[in-house]
């Protein structure tokens, strides 16, 4: 039995599974969710409960280790990785530009993800002011929250920053083969980072491109490849 969300822990009483499993890859006590049904009390309840019944359980870094060990029966750090075939360094007849980022100025700083809660937008907004000749680019889904709009709305003004939107697994590589530099820019207090393991980094570092990211503990372990940055 392998589950992923604490709220799945009957699972493992309604099955006779041999071996159970809990695959813990987020602080899940710091997503959003439904206010009545997945509140952070009920989820650290659950996750309690299934950190004892699961015979083994994984999480993707240090932090989730220090945090669930208490409770698990037996626990192993399992980090994210990244599929490295597909994002390797493009060659030859491979070498194409997506028709949306082939007329944005050089140098591009790009970042791969969504315009989240969990990204450094005031960070960005500093840096795309600090620097007007470089292009910063982003890859994936933008904001959708109100409260935050108004920092996003100010981003997006800036002449030198080009949302481009969510764009397909598969098309990844052919963008990132444009970027200059890899940006990983998340808020470094928010729990979520705090405990994450960014897959965005592990496909960074697939590509060998220069990586710039902000100062989240699972980035400092590859503090000599990656340059962390303490402020703008």
């Amino acid at each position: 039995i392998w589950v992923s969300d604490p709220f799945h822990e009957s699972f493992i009483d309604m099955f006779e599974g041999k071996l159970s499993i809990f695959d813990c890859y987020d602080e899940y006590t710091s997503l959003g969710g439904l206010p009545i049904i997945r509140t952070k009390q009920q989820i650290q309840i659950h996750e309690k409960k299934l950190l004892q019944k699961a015979n083994i359980t994984f999480v993707v870094s240090d932090v989730l280790y220090k945090g669930k060990s208490t409770y698990a029966n037996r626990i192993s750090i399992l980090p994210n990785a990244a599929d490295v075939r597909h994002f390797r360094p493009l060659l030859g007849s491979e070498l194409r530009v997506p028709s949306d980022i082939a007329t944005v100025p050089k140098p591009i700083i790009g970042y791969l993800g969504g315009l989240s809660n969990l990204v450094d937008i005031p960070l960005l907004c500093m840096l795309a002011e600090k620097h007007p000749e470089w292009s910063f680019v982003s890859i994936g889904s933008k904001m959708n929250r109100f409260r935050e709009y108004v920092a996003f709305k100010n981003l997006i003004l800036k002449g030198n920053v080009h949302v481009l939107g969510f764009r397909p697994y598969e098309q990844l590589p052919y963008y990132i083969n444009i970027f200059d530099v890899c940006l990983l820019p998340l808020i470094t207090d928010h729990p979520f980072n705090i405990h994450c393991s960014p897959l965005k980094m592990y496909e960074y570092l697939a590509t060998g491109k220069p990586i710039v990211s902000t100062d989240i503990p699972h980035v400092r372990r590859f503090s000599s490849v990656i340059r962390i940055g303490k402020n703008a």
